[in-house]
């Protein structure tokens, strides 16, 4: 239709135009369906992209023995406050380090604190602590990164045989990336995703394979059940297991992996892995960059939008026993809820829809 278009264009054309002027005129045209077919193509390319990479069956994401996934549709709310602003009724809130700031926001537009008031209120152990905190009873409500496989491990065996343990139900509530760090005064700008799997194996060893200077590659981790190494193993290495290093190489804390990678003795050497938020927002360190990964620099907007290639969701996790009319349900409720996508948009974050 747009080709019948055109040439009913240039024949009107040929009445006020030479043999010359009518042959640019085709020329221009030739270029500009070109170029539309290209940008469909890719546009197409892109949609079927990012389709692929939210299209995860909601059977894939149930922990067997442990925890389901709520499919159930969140709830639009409208009253502006929980609990009637009592602070007493607040329930117990844990979950992962990088997700501090979104559990005071939750905290403040809940109840209708000041932002100071709810940070001050907030507090939480680890990702893999969390899970099992909520499981065993000692805390109400998760905001967390994705469960270790190594506390998938446990929490099936300690519910399976202890009354104590709970299983438990979770619905993604925002998205994360994975991201790469580098010394700022390290040459290399991209890596892509295979690069980083040969880095994180020892088939790349020396920065001047990929564009770098000749020297060698000091690839630094995190401990087996932190949530950025749970993160790191499921959208990067899959199945691939990563090297085994000392334990220098594997820092305990997340804003103890950012310090080593700023003051390592041989800084440019150094190549580390945090989630996006934390880097940019909680434990900036001015002598550090994030490395695009297949050409693209992580950033909201290319999280948002599915361009960035290491994605990942954060949860919100409750008891799946828990009564729909207690308080640690009613929280749940609302962080899955409009309310909750506001705080989350508030603090800075990415909602997941």
């Amino acid at each position: 239709m747009k080709r019948l278009l055109l040439f009913a264009i240039l024949i009107m054309l040929t009445v006020s135009c030479n043999k010359k002027e009518v042959n640019e005129i085709v020329e221009e045209i030739e270029i500009l369906e070109t170029t539309e077919e290209r940008y469909e193509s890719l546009e197409t390319e892109e949609s079927e992209d990012a389709e692929k990479r939210v299209n995860i069956k909601d059977e894939d994401m149930d922990i067997p023995g442990v925890a389901v996934l709520d499919k159930s549709k969140p709830k639009d709310l409208t009253e502006p406050y929980l609990f009637g602003k009592d602070k007493e009724l607040y329930p117990k809130v844990d979950g992962s380090t990088a997700l501090l700031p979104l559990m005071a926001h939750i905290r403040k537009n809940a109840l209708g604190e000041e932002l100071e008031d709810a940070e001050n209120a907030t507090s939480c152990t680890k990702t893999n602590e969390a899970w099992y905190n909520l499981s065993n009873g000692n805390a109400d409500v998760l905001i967390v990164g994705e469960m270790p496989g190594e506390v998938k491990s446990d929490l099936k065996n300690y519910i399976s045989k202890n009354s104590k343990y709970h299983k438990m139900k979770y619905a993604p509530i925002r998205r994360e990336g994975l991201v790469f760090i580098v010394n700022k005064n390290n040459p290399v700008e991209s890596l892509t995703k295979q690069q980083l799997i040969d880095i994180y194996t020892g088939k790349i060893t020396n920065w001047k394979e990929v564009g770098g200077e000749d020297v060698v590659i000091e690839a630094f981790q995190r401990e087996e059940k932190s949530g950025s190494q749970t993160i790191f193993r499921k959208v990067l290495m899959k199945d691939i297991e990563p090297m085994k290093r000392e334990v220098y190489y594997y820092p305990g804390e997340m804003d103890g992996l950012i310090d080593v990678l700023a003051s390592y003795d041989n800084s440019n050497n150094a190549i580390g892995y945090s989630v996006y938020y934390y880097v940019t927002q909680m434990y900036k360190n001015d002598n550090l960059k994030l490395l695009k990964v297949d050409g693209v620099l992580p950033g909201n907007d290319t999280i948002a939008n599915f361009t960035y290639p290491l994605l990942n969701e954060s949860y919100v996790a409750i008891k799946l026993d828990e009564k729909e009319d207690s308080n640690a349900h009613k929280l749940y409720d609302y962080i899955r809820s409009n309310k909750g996508r506001d705080a989350i948009i508030e603090a800075g974050y990415v909602p997941v829809n």
